[in-house]
């Protein structure tokens, strides 16, 4: 959503590493493989996140631009990471995606995603085999992080 764009060009520009290889407007593009999103929660903003669907149909590759950790604390950033990951696994499901998958250098993100969200790196990315389940109403598992589209 055009609106978010000065919040994603905030959060891009702050970020070592993606201010010198994206542009803000990728986080908020839309078109028939790519779906782009923010993650609330009870505060506000989290992350931006945005997914490709790969020609081969049964992987998604996910991307993250995170905010500031001076605007959003990092256990509000891995709280929206465990409930994300959650929801967006669930509805992968059942569309039949069987791998949901991203890169990063980050260490810390690296080790996080292996012990607390069940992903595997396999020395390029991280990898998460999706497992056929569903989630009845859309709800989040009694959070109130949510994630709405551009």
């Amino acid at each position: 959503m055009p609106a978010d764009l000065p919040l994603a060009s905030a959060w891009t520009d702050a970020d070592p590493e993606h201010s010198k290889t994206t542009l803000p407007q990728f986080w908020i593009e839309q078109d028939t493989r790519i779906n782009s999103f923010i993650l609330e929660d009870e505060v506000g903003p989290v992350f931006f996140f945005r997914m490709v669907r790969h020609k081969h149909g049964v992987e998604i590759e996910v991307h993250i631009q995170f905010a500031p950790e001076a605007v959003v604390s990092r256990q509000r950033t891995m709280d929206g990471l465990t409930i994300g990951f959650d929801w967006l696994a669930a509805r992968l499901s059942s569309l039949g995606f069987k791998i949901l998958y991203f890169h990063s250098r980050s260490q810390k993100l690296i080790y996080f995603c292996q012990k607390r969200l069940g992903f595997k790196w396999d020395g390029r990315r991280l990898e998460k085999e999706i497992v056929e389940r569903t989630v009845p109403d859309g709800k989040t598992h009694g959070s109130s992080a949510q994630a709405h589209t551009h």
